[in-house]
Parts: C-alpha cells; structure tokens; sequence
C-alpha cells in the first residue's frame, strides 16, 4: 500500500515536473517571441522617424540650393526669412550659414566691399592653434560665412571665418562641391545635452545650375551652405518606449570605423545595471550611409517582468489541469498580439494625421495673407478652402518692386506631404522671381519649370506634375498670361454674357526646357468686367447624386453675382458650390476674383 502510494507519488511528481518544464519553455519562447515583435515595431516606427528627419534635412537643403540658383542674388534678409522658416519646421536644424567663393586676387576688394555694407571690421580670418582669429593665410580661394542664422553676438563673430581652414570641415566641403548633394561634416564637437551636432554642407554654382561633371562642379562652385543638425532633437524622449536603449553614431568616408557618438538615450530605470536581466534584442540600421549614420537599438528585458505563476500552477494542479494552461496560455497569446495589432493601427493613424496636419500647415502658411483691393485698378478677393486629403492648390496675388500687378495661380497633382513641398517650393521660386526681377508671364512659368525638374523629377524621383498659370497686368485693363491651367472665366458687364479663356502651355515638370513651347497670351478687362481663376476643386464637386457641377455652372454663379463687389462675390460663390457638394470636400477649392473698377478715368 505505501509502495503503490510512494510509486503513485513519484509519477505524479515526475508527470508534473514534465508538464512545469514543458510550461516554463512555452512560456519562455512565447515572451521572448512576443518582446521581440514589440521591439520590431517600435525599433521600425523610430527608424522611420529618424530617417524621416534625415530626408527632411536633405530636402531643406536642396531647396536652399535652389533659392539660390532660381534668383540672381539673395540678400540677408531673404536668408533671414527662409531660414526662420526652416527653424520653426523643423527644430533638429538650429542655424544656417553661407559662405562665399572668393579667390586669392578678389580678396582686398572684397573685403572692403563688406566694410562698405557695413561690416567695418570685416576681414577673412582662420584660426590660430589657439583658437584665436587672425587674418586668413593666402590660398587660392577662401570660403568666408557671410550670412549666419539665427543671428546674435556670438555668431557675428563667425562673419568673414574661412570654413577651408578648419581641418573638421575641409573633406566635406570639397565634397560637397564635387557632389553637388548634401554632404555631412565630421561631429562639430558642440554639445547640447548629450548630443553632439555636425554640419551639413551643400555648394552652389555659378549659372544657377549645377554641371553635370564632378570636376566642373568644383571649378563651378561659387557657395557653400551649411546647415547645423541636432540628432537629439530628432527623438522625443517622453515618447521613447521604457526599457529601449539608442545609439545615434557617425561613421568616417576614409577607414569606414566609428568616427564619434553623436546620440545615446538611456531609460531611466533602476535595474538598467541589474545582473537579473537579459538582452532580448538588438539591431543596427544603417539611417543614411549618404550620412553615414548608424542607428543601434537594444531592449532588455527583467525577470521581474517574467509571469511566474504559470510554474507553480502546473505544480499544484499536474496533469489536470495542463491542458487548461495550454488552452489559457493560447488564449492569451491571442490577446496579446490583438492589442500590439491595435496599438499599431492606433500608431500608424496618428502617424498619418500629423503627416497631413503637416501638409495642411505647408500648404496654407504660404498664402498671401493680404488679397483685398491691393491695386487700385481692381477689386480683389480670394480664398481656398482645403479638402479633407490635403491637395497642392497654390494662389498669390502681389506687387512687384515697380507696382505692377501679379497673379498666379496652381494645383499640384496627388495628396499629402510631396504636393505641399512641391507647392512649397513654386510658391517660393514666383514670389523671389515677381519680387526682384523684370520679366514677362513666360519667363516666371519657364523658371518655376526648370526648378520643379531638377529639384523633383531628376534629384528626389517624384513625377508629380503642376498645373499653373501666371498673369501679368499691362495697364488700361491689359493682362499677360503663360501657362497650363483651368480656362480663365471672364464675365463682360457690358454683354452681360460670360467668356471662357483657355490658357495655352504644357504642364510643369514634364520636361525641363519648355521655353520654345511657352508663349505669351493677351486679354483685356473692360470697366466692370470680373475675371475668375480656380482649381477642379470647384468643378468636379459633386452633388449627393454624383453630378458634378462643372464649368458652366461655375460660370452662371459668377454671372449671377457679378454686381456685387469682388468680396461679396467670393462669400456668395463658395457657398452656393459647398451647398451643391453638401459640404464634402473631395480636393482643395480655389477661388481668385479680380473685377475691374468702374469708376477709372483711363
């Protein structure tokens, strides 16, 4: 009796062991399977995000380089103004600075060139082994910084320095000027908290247009732009997910070794040097080798996070119960990988809404805030009102430094960020052009074309095209147009009739010289005669039964409120069209209004 009840014992114990071993290795595999999934996701969605930043970066740069080359010169307040939009974009990216080309022979002239705009003590300095300025030794050429923001004291004493003799930053400015992208410096040595910054540098040439061989481009080169990065200000921190480790370093061209740490973020948790954890994960991504910045990410996981019931159940219940704990323990697993399913889903959503927030603020920050009455010829009124998928509608109407008149008018083909930095970048391009050179219609759609193709079809591979056309007032009535867009609506008082004016060109970023097919087309206004521009927002609205509202309704509208003034017309128009769509918005809805006055003398 006691033999069979010790035998009985000793298969029960022995039963149970197996099935607590067998626990304890499901449940080891299943949490380990189950962090590093976790870890996957998070170590992907930060990824995305520092290479988000790093894209970013470049972007900024290029649009720099073509501010530049789409103008004849920028003076310090156009680089003032850009780069405060830049900073307040973008907060990894903390100053900006140009540095011009001046060879050996120009040096004295230009020296006291700068002293005549101001800069009395202004001389093209390095720095001696102890850290001291004194005048540059002659070489044959000199980089000086002659624009620096954000500007205060402390940068001031930068104006005139020569980058070429600091040895941190001459193999990547001679590279930069060979590539003709942007190219990363070695770490600056500036800390801010526990990140070290480096400098991005791209050139700039002369022709306003890169050449296409290296060594033309370092002959070429007339300019450096350099951009100051902060990794740290890539992450936030309060976000970063608790037991995650991460490493931001920068790798030399030359030996390809680590050349410096620019980032580490630690958690702040008192079992980050306990013996009782283990490393669960571990990875190295590349972020940019253009950069050459290496992300490494690492997550430990503690055996007090480790359930030990599983264990002790199966010892207390055995055989019993094991099929239960198998049945509980898939339940579970279950579970589990539904929530990380809808913390993913819940992630990428608001992912996606800051993206087009984002694309939202790109888009409406660069509309002229001022449209009413702004030339005493007409009455002007405009407004765009945006889609719930954020579209590349773009309009201005401005003055140029003689007086005259400018109208523009744009949609940007696609939703989301690309369109807005699109936009973003024609807008940019007409308003430097209409503000600071003598030219026609043709010439503004000519430029903001050869800009769009090199910067978005051949350098960041977007095919996106644009349609736009811009108008110039002549006097007396008289209007300039060039470009590919909508017909222009044309309501003539004294008929009392409507006329549609086809616009005749190609759409933007299709080719890049479009100069011999892009000519010059002429209408009048007579006194109290309105002209419309818009985009297919308005158009292509459709009713609740799919009908859609199109362009001889557009015009009936604008006849029926032709009387009123160009504001009252704008308010009635776009509520008439938003009652037909029952206030959907499928695209962006434009609407320009220009009505001649009729109490003009000429």
């Amino acid at each position: 009796m006691f033999s069979r009840t010790l035998k009985e014992l000793m298969i029960t114990i022995g039963i149970g062991g197996t099935v607590t071993a067998i626990l304890m290795a499901l449940s080891w595999h299943y949490v380990m399977n189950h962090e590093h999934e976790v870890f996957e996701y998070e170590a992907g969605r930060i990824q995305e995000s520092v290479t988000e930043s790093v894209k970013l970066a470049n972007a900024v740069a290029q649009s720099m380089q073509a501010l530049f080359h789409s103008t004849g010169h920028v003076d310090a307040d156009q680089f003032r103004i850009f780069s405060k939009e830049i900073f307040s974009r973008y907060p990894f990216i903390i100053s900006a600075m140009y540095c011009m080309r001046v060879y050996r022979q120009e040096r004295q002239e230009f020296e006291e060139e700068q002293q005549d705009w101001g800069f009395i003590t202004f001389q093209i300095t390095e720095h001696d082994q102890k850290q001291k300025r004194k005048p540059a030794a002659e070489r044959e050429h000199y980089f000086p910084v002659i624009y620096k923001e954000p500007f205060s004291p402390i940068s001031a004493s930068l104006i005139g320095y020569d980058i070429l003799s600091d040895p941190d930053f001459h193999e990547s400015t001679r590279k930069a000027a060979a590539a003709g992208i942007p190219i990363s410096s070695v770490p600056t040595g500036r800390k801010e908290g526990t990140s070290r910054g480096y400098e991005l540098f791209i050139a700039t040439y002369e022709g306003k247009q890169m050449p296409g061989i290296s060594e033309a481009r370092k002959q070429k080169a007339n300019g450096l732009i350099s951009l100051t990065i902060y990794p740290e200000r890539m992450f936030d921190k309060e976000k970063m997910p608790p037991y995650l480790s991460l490493e931001l370093d920068m790798f030399s061209t030359e030996s390809g070794s680590l050349s410096s740490e620019l980032f580490r973020f630690l958690p702040e948790t008192s079992e980050s040097n306990s013996p009782f954890s283990i490393l669960a994960a571990r990875h190295n991504i590349w972020i940019s080798k253009q950069q050459r910045l290496r992300l490494t990410l690492s997550k430990s996981l503690y055996f007090r996070k480790i359930n030990l019931w599983l264990p002790v159940s199966a010892l207390v219940t055995g055989i019993v119960l094991c099929a239960g704990f198998f049945i509980i323990l898939r339940g579970r697993g279950k579970l589990r990988r539904l929530h990380l399913s809808r913390m993913k889903a819940e992630t990428e959503a608001k992912l996606l809404a800051q993206e087009m927030d984002l694309a939202r603020r790109i888009q409406t920050s660069l509309l002229p805030t001022f449209t009413r009455n702004i030339h005493q010829d007409f009455e002007t009124a405009a407004t765009m009102v945006t889609a719930d998928k954020v579209g590349g509608d773009f309009y201005d109407i401005s003055l140029d430094r003689s007086g005259n008149l400018w109208l523009a008018i744009g949609d940007v083909s696609g939703h989301g960020v690309t369109p807005g930095l699109i936009m973003m970048m024609a807008q940019t391009v007409h308003a430097t052009i209409t503000a600071n050179l003598d030219c026609d219609a043709r010439d503004v759609v000519v430029k903001i074309n050869e800009v769009l193709f090199t910067n978005v079809n051949e350098r960041l591979k977007e095919n996106h095209f644009m349609t736009f056309n811009a108008l110039k007032y002549l006097g007396y009535g008289r209007f300039e147009h060039a470009g590919a867009h909508l017909r222009i609506i044309v309501y003539r008082q004294e008929e009392d009739q409507y006329e549609l004016i086809r616009t005749k060109g190609v759409y933007l970023n299709f080719k890049k010289d479009i100069s011999k097919i892009t000519k010059n087309s002429y209408f009048e206004l007579g006194k109290g005669d309105v002209m419309v521009l818009y985009t297919d927002g308005l158009t292509e609205s459709e009713n609740p039964d799919g009908e859609m509202l199109d362009i001889n309704r557009l015009a009936e509208m604008i006849k029926r409120y032709a009387h009123q003034e160009a504001e009252a017309m704008k308010e009635n128009i776009m509520a008439d069209v938003l009652d037909w769509c029952d206030n959907r918005r499928e695209d962006d809805m434009t609407l320009v209004i220009v009505k001649r006055k009729e109490d003009l003398d000429g």
